[in-house]
Order: structure tokens, then sequence, then C-alpha cells
């Protein structure tokens, strides 16, 4: 057994080398290797940390070990994950470490689709290119590199948006990353044909061509099939006070998941614009009790005035490419996304890990620069 998970590492390590050397005959920069050793050491420490903390990695495994009915959890959510995991680790005895190992590198696939994407805005920090210092966040690595939902949907969402912009030459690619998308978190499947829809609205009709017509056919017969769905993963089969309630309880409980990584404080009674604020940028100092806090407020004060800078470069030389789709689509995603999950947020400790669903969305808005490569020079 032993030697078999020891061939299962290097097979995912063969794999992910495989895929950054095609990334990086596209990048035209060594940075990729980087990327993938750090997001590999990442998995590594989420493992350790599950090991002595409360995690949903660690009921994932014991679930897919212990699964005798595979196809019964062929479902949205929770069930999918299950379902996924099933596959190596129940059939193929991939150790815990190995099944965080693979994850892993479905979100390092996810960072290929997102670097590929990312353009540098000619910013420096300390001479080193703002874009190279985002795709090493210690924390955006983090919560993407673990046996679970994340990195999953990480992937299928830079997936989605990297076919979204070559529709073209992606039709299968776009549909099976929003077939996952779909069965990992429904509601932000619902969020991408808000936005969609809203993008496919607004375009000038006469800029509208077979790809648009495409997207606008399937996202109006996703919609009107996902209803069902959705209520069915929100589990709210009536609209009583009493289920509500049930369920933002089940919310509250689950954001409080994350150890001494992540900040339990209770924001349920914080008002719109101070919960918006929390879901992207805290704990910051004055919330950290521990090292591990301390080092996630020093990431959120960088995204922060990352953020700031970048939105207001852009405002000031309207650099904000309009007439691309893609762009408007973006923007969209990030402000519904970022609004509904702000409103059902009780828990910072959920805003942590969830956060990073829009984070990617906001860089790859703001350092659209079509005129500039990821980076200027290889490394």
């Amino acid at each position: 057994m032993i030697i078999l998970n020891l061939i299962y590492t290097i097979l995912i390590f063969i794999f992910g080398l495989l895929i950054a050397y095609k990334t990086k005959k596209t990048i035209k920069s060594n940075i990729i290797y980087f990327v993938l050793i750090e997001h590999m050491i990442f998995s590594y420490f989420y493992y350790l940390f599950t090991l002595y903390n409360i995690s949903d990695a660690r009921g994932y495994f014991i679930r897919a070990t212990y699964n005798n009915n595979w196809l019964a959890t062929f479902n949205v959510g929770t069930d999918f994950i299950d379902f996924v995991a099933t596959i190596p680790i129940k059939y193929l005895n991939f150790s815990y470490l190995n099944a965080h190992l693979l994850f892993g590198l479905f979100g390092f696939i996810g960072f290929t689709y997102f670097i590929k994407m990312l353009k540098n805005n000619g910013k420096n920090l300390f001479g080193i290119p703002l874009t190279i210092i985002i795709v090493l966040l210690p924390g955006f690595h983090f919560w993407t590199s673990a046996l679970g939902k994340d990195s999953l949907f990480f992937m299928a969402l830079m997936m989605f948006i990297y076919s979204l912009r070559y529709v073209k030459q992606n039709k299968i690619k776009l549909l099976f990353s929003f077939f996952l998308i779909i069965m990992i978190r429904p509601h932000m499947a619902m969020v991408i044909i808000l936005a969609t829809l809203l993008t496919l609205i607004i375009v000038n009709p006469k800029k509208i061509n077979l790809s648009h017509i495409f997207l606008l056919t399937i996202s109006i017969i996703v919609f009107i099939l996902f209803i069902p769905l959705f209520n069915k993963f929100v589990g709210i089969d009536e609209l009583s006070t009493e289920s509500i309630q049930q369920k933002i309880e089940i919310f509250n409980n689950e954001g409080k998941r994350g150890g001494g990584l992540t900040s339990n404080i209770d924001v349920s009674g914080y008002s719109l614009p101070a919960k918006l604020f929390a879901y992207l940028f805290r704990p910051f100092f004055f919330d950290a009790r521990s090292v591990f806090q301390y080092i996630a407020s020093f990431e959120n004060l960088f995204l922060l005035l990352i953020i700031i800078q970048s939105t207001i470069n852009k405002y000031k030389h309207k650099k904000i490419h309009n007439k691309q789709y893609i762009n408007k689509f973006l923007l969209y995603y990030i402000l519904l996304s970022w609004l509904m999950l702000s409103i059902n947020m009780y828990n910072l400790g959920l805003a942590s890990r969830q956060k990073y669903m829009i984070i990617p969305a906001i860089f790859l808005l703001l350092f659209d620069n079509p005129t500039k490569q990821f980076i200027k020079k290889k490394l």
C-alpha cells in the first residue's frame, strides 16, 4: 500500500509538471513552476491542518471510503464531492494525503487558466510585478488546495471564464465547466446565469453573433430548468420563518469551521456595507487572535490596497474595456455574487474560505490590459 501511494504521489506531480510545461509555452514564464510547487506545499499543509482540526475534508474521505452506493451520491453540493472523491479513494485506494494532492491538482489547473487570462498592468511592488505577487498569495493557494468543494469549484470557474473568452473554440469545455459549477455550488450557477443574461441583454444588438445566441439560448434553458434544482439544494421547502431560520443556523455552523486559520466573529448583525467589506477584507489586524490570522490580515490589507489602487487607476485613465463582453460578465458576476454571499454571511470563517470565488474575477477585471502579457520577461 505504501508503494502504491508513492506511485500515486509521483503520478500526480508528473501530471502537474506536464500541465505546467504546457502552460509555460503560453505565458512564456517559468513562474508557473513556482505556482505548482507552492500549491502542492499548501495542499500538504492543509492535509496536516485537518489532522488536528475540524474540517470537511475528513468527512469527504470517510464517506468516500465507506461509500457502498456510488451512483446514489450523484447529486448537487456535498454529495457531488463524495461522488467524485469515491473514485480515487475507494476504487483506486488513494490515501488521505493523495486525495488532498489530487484535489490540489484540480486547484492548480484553475491557476493555469487564471494565469493565462491575467494581464500585466505594469505595476511593481519592491521590483516584483503585481501579477506575480497575486498568483503567489498564500491564502489564495491554501483555500484552493484541499479535498473539498473549493479546489474543484475554482478549477471549474476559471475554466468557464476562460472558455467564455473563446466560446467558438471551447463550447464543450464551457458546458463541462458549467456542469461542474451546477453540481458543486448551484447558487453560484444561478449567479453565472444571471450575469450571462445581463451581459447578453445589454450588449450592443449590432454585435450579437452566433456565440452570443448560443450562450443566450443555453442560459435561458438552464435558468428555467434550474429553479427546482436550486430550491432542492437550498433545502427550504416552504417560505416559513422556521425553515429559513434552520437554514441560517446551518450556514452559521458551517462558517465556524476553520480552527485557528480564520476568524469566527459573528457578523449577522452588521449592516450591508459592513458585510460587503467584511466578506472580502476581514479578518483584519484588529480581529487577529493567532499567527495565521495575522498572516491573513496582511494578505487582506494587500488585497484592499491593490483593489483600491487598480480601481482608481482604471477610472482615472478609463481603461476598463467596456466593449469586451467578458468584462461586462465579470462585473455582473462580481456584483451579484458579492451581494448574495455577503447577505447570507453569518460568520467570517465561511467568508475566508469562499471569497476566492470572487477575488480572481476582480483581478481579471482590474488587470485587463490587452496590450500586455502576464509578465514582460521570463523569470
